[in-house]
């Protein structure tokens, strides 16, 4: 008897016991082993056919095998398949087998326990394969998960006090835990039944458990002779200890009772059934006024029933804080009505109450509040050592006060809050079963608007009708004629499942946006996409009338961590709008330039709505503009640090240097534009950006204006960067077209563009010579821009510099820019290495702490140039 996730924690105890391993699994490891190399071979070429290039390449690289930088794809296939060992291939046969319908749930699971910066596999095998190397154990989760995933709702309880997580940790994989449970089930069978763990699955705090229960032990027939078989019944309970609920799927109900009375005894509280029917009769207007106004729902004085405690989730606040009032012993509806008199509180449905606190019958007791993922809420309380009379009373009070029931589902539906997650529950559902009628009817209408379809697929059930085991069958799966659990006879029909229309809802977004426009001074500004970390985003872009573009990101699939780490390089306010994904999706998008919103939130909402809320988003992101740029130029800088030195061993592609680049401009000058990918097709530089500083000429303050335009050139054979006559080309033709563009000719004192900038971890200095007097021979009869080469060390050099004393050189910024300006434009030719910004760094902080003339300084600037910084000099 063994918790599987235990026993296969490393890759070595699968080495030790490897059929076994593969068989608890579900997998058909007898006859994969069986198959002779070239069997092998030959089946994994089939796989390898279907993989795309970058695929088979996370296939090498998972197998610590180097394969040719060939983008041939048959070549690759030869090249991996000549070089796998036979048990490589037996381990990817392997993997192929376990994922057969588990391709949802590896997906999800493998964006919540992969590194984030490191871990970016497009396919389902890549992803659990990694999730192997790390731990075995990880797929007998991702299996709990799928059977949880597949098998009809349990019943639900709550649990009158707090659950302890290192308890709940404990429940799913110490023995005397489990021991004890196994006992307390044994003897609620009358001891006729044994059971086990088998395995388990933690996944954003929810613990899944998978039971085995043994119904038979028989000898059962084989080719080669006859096996003992003892039959098993699954059985599974989830533990939430931030909901306080557990649910429990058995169709005993002994089991039911008895694994109910263990998490009882184990968390030493009392549970109480959650009822299933949703309670559809709330008054929202009514409870609302009972929890802002003070009104008692029932409209009738509530004797002895003092609220002193509420907590909000939200509040129309910045940033949307969760905020509670409190009061020792005195009641705190008259301080939540002036509160919401102010604008300090606002709630748009009973979703926003966390929890209230009360004083009756010479207790204190606090009701909290939980969401479940169809958007229904259960208010609980602590009921623990009330007698059962004092419970019915204290319910009672509530209710009158409030007009909420306790320990049932109340149906949210009637505001936008419960429309939307209505909408994404049944957007997320893997089926269109155990819907009620309510859900069922807003299923039709999504139907209706073509966001769902309905795909025809079959459906296996197991004939025994103790046993829960009830799948999917997916085209070209082999399909076995007895039940995985137990053994009996498995039963086909036909049936169908919703799937969502990405196309439907693509358009859908977009017509919505337009609609928005039409309605405001937003004006819809186009689509551009862009390839990151392997995948394509689709950005519609909008436009105030201030000309500050934000971006609308419709996301229908997990978005990779890597993905998302380059994503917020880009630097521009962008709503992340999350198709069929939860609230935890929401909550991890919410980061850097980027708000979310379910989709269901955009759905359920009006026009005018959309607008304020467009409106509000924009807003608070460009408050925070400064802390995201100055998080994703901190990251940029590590990440350059780190790839630069060998670009190809890191797959540090040029489309990401250039991003990175970008990042640490815009902190160090903040009017940076960038254009790159964005205006693939135009005649545009990476980017421009801006100086502006005042200075002293005698008594006189000057102001300086100047632009610059810049192009990141990552070499990536580490042997310098080579500019070919088409790039000098290029670089004229930027100058010309930049300097005679009406905004940039006025903005400048020179009137032209001032430099152009080409970054580069490597240059070569004779190369970079002919470039500078290529390009300044054919632009000094009509335009003095400087051509600049600055070095990657230097631009790091300045950027770090820059952040560790910001404050002290944000108090003297202005000579901080002139000297990068004199710098820039003292170059002529010469590279600009780390020993010019030191020059900077130097001059520019010891002005910033100066208490005395330094003449020795004084001396220097009279008798040396800045020019006699640089050592070369291009001729021209």
């Amino acid at each position: 008897m063994a918790n599987f996730n235990k026993v296969y924690n490393t890759v070595e105890a699968v080495d030790k016991s490897d059929i076994r391993f593969w068989r608890e699994l579900g997998v058909n490891i007898d006859s994969n082993k069986e198959k002779t190399s070239v069997q092998l071979t030959s089946i994994i070429r089939s796989y390898l056919n279907s993989y795309s290039i970058k695929e088979i390449k996370e296939i090498a690289e998972l197998g610590e095998i180097k394969v040719k930088e060939d983008e041939n794809k048959e070549s690759l296939i030869d090249d991996l398949c000549n070089k796998l060992s036979d048990s490589q291939k037996l381990l990817i046969l392997n993997l192929q087998d376990y994922m057969n319908r588990k391709k949802k749930t590896i997906n999800q699971y493998f964006e919540l326990h992969s590194n984030e910066e490191s871990e970016n596999y497009t396919k389902p095998i890549s992803k659990i394969y990694s999730l192997y190397k790390k731990s075995p154990s990880h797929l007998f989760a991702i299996r709990t998960l799928n059977i949880w995933q597949n098998h009809s709702s349990g019943t639900i309880y709550g649990i009158d006090k707090e659950m302890d997580k290192s308890i709940v940790n404990k429940v799913s994989n110490e023995f005397t835990f489990e021991q004890k449970l196994r006992d307390k089930l044994y003897k609620a069978s009358r001891e006729e039944n044994n059971y086990k763990i088998h395995s388990y699955c933690e996944i954003e705090g929810l613990y899944i458990i998978l039971l085995y229960k043994e119904v038979n032990d028989i000898s059962k027939e084989d080719f080669n002779e006859a096996i003992r078989n003892r039959e098993i019944i699954r059985i599974l309970f989830s533990i939430d200890s931030s909901k306080n609920l557990f649910e429990i799927k058995t169709k005993a109900n002994f089991e039911l009772v008895a694994i109910k009375e263990y998490l009882e005894e184990t968390f030493e509280a009392s549970a109480t059934k959650i009822k299933e029917e949703p309670f559809n009769d709330v008054n929202h207007e009514a409870v609302r006024d009972s929890i802002l106004k003070g009104k008692n729902f029932s409209g009738e004085q509530v004797d002895d029933f003092l609220v002193d405690r509420i907590k909000f989730r939200e509040s129309p606040l910045e940033n949307s804080p969760a905020i509670a009032f409190a009061l020792q012993d005195i009641d705190i509806s008259q301080s939540v009505y002036d509160a919401y008199e102010k604008g300090a509180i606002s709630i748009s449905s009973i979703k926003s109450v966390e929890s209230i606190s009360f004083r009756s019958h010479g207790t204190r007791r606090t009701i909290f509040s939980s969401i479940l993922d169809n958007g229904n809420i259960i208010f609980q309380m602590n009921d623990s050592r009330l007698d059962v009379e004092k419970k019915r009373i204290l319910k009672e009070k509530f209710f009158s006060r409030f007009g909420l029931p306790l320990y049932k589902q109340i149906s949210n539906v009637g505001t936008i809050d419960g429309e939307a997650d209505l909408v994404d529950y049944i957007m997320n559902s893997r089926n269109g079963r155990n819907l009620n009628s309510i859900e069922i009817k807003k299923r039709d209408e999504l139907f209706k608007a073509g966001l769902l379809n309905k795909v025809k697929v079959l459906k296996r059930f197991c004939s025994n009708t103790s046993c829960t085991y009830e799948e999917i069958i997916e085209d070209g799966e082999v399909i076995q004629e007895d039940c995985p659990d137990c053994d009996s006879e498995v039963k086909t029909i036909d049936d169908h499942i919703v799937t969502m229309d990405n196309d439907k809802i693509d358009k859908y977004v977009i017509w919505k946006v337009k609609e928005i426009c039409e309605s405001s001074e937003w004006e819809f500004n186009g689509i551009s996409n862009r390839k990151v970390a392997g995948s394509t985003f689709k950005f519609l872009k909008i436009e105030n009338k201030m000309g500050k573009l934000f971006k609308v990101l419709v996301c229908t699939e997990t978005i990779s961590g890597l993905a998302f780490s380059k994503l917020k390089k880009f630097l521009d306010p962008t709503l992340i709008i999350t198709v069929g994904q939860g609230s935890k999706a929401i909550e991890r998008y919410s980061s850097g330039c980027f708000s979310a919103i379910s989709f269901g939130n955009f759905y359920e909402r009006d026009s005018n709505n959309l607008v304020s809320f467009l409106n509000k988003t924009f807003y608070t992101l460009e408050l925070k503009t400064k802390n995201y740029i100055s998080d994703a130029a901190s990251e940029s800088y590590l990440t350059v640090k780190h790839n630069i030195e060998n670009p190809k061993v890191h797959n540090y592609t040029p489309a990401d240097y250039e991003d990175d680049i970008y990042t640490i401009l815009k902190d160090l000058f903040i009017n940076v534009q960038k254009w790159g990918h964005e205006y693939i097709g135009h005649e545009l530089p990476e980017g421009v950006f801006t100086l502006g500083f005042d200075e002293y000429v005698g008594k006189k303050i000057e102001t300086n204006k100047l632009a610059f335009s810049y192009d990141c050139k990552l070499n990536t054979d580490l042997k310098g960067y080579n500019f070919s006559v088409g790039e000098k080309d290029k670089a004229i033709r930027y100058i010309r077209s930049l300097s005679e563009t009406i905004e940039l000719s006025d903005f400048t004192n020179s009137k032209h563009l001032d430099g152009h900038i080409f970054i580069s971890n490597i240059f070569k200095q004779k190369n970079a010579t002919n470039t500078y007097e290529d390009i300044r021979a054919s632009i000094s009869k009509y335009y003095d821009t400087e051509i600049v080469f600055l070095t990657n060390d230097a631009l790091l050099y300045l950027h770090e510099e820059y952040r560790k004393n910001y404050e002290l050189i944000e108090n003297v910024k202005d000579l901080f820019f002139n000297l990068i300006n004199k710098v820039l434009l003292a170059s002529k030719g010469a590279l600009i290495e780390k020993k010019h910004m030191e020059f900077i760094i130097s001059k520019t902080l010891k002005n910033a702490n100066k208490k005395l003339i330094d003449f020795t300084e004084v001396t220097s600037e009279l008798t040396h140039n800045i020019d006699s910084l640089f050592e070369f000099k291009a001729t021209k």
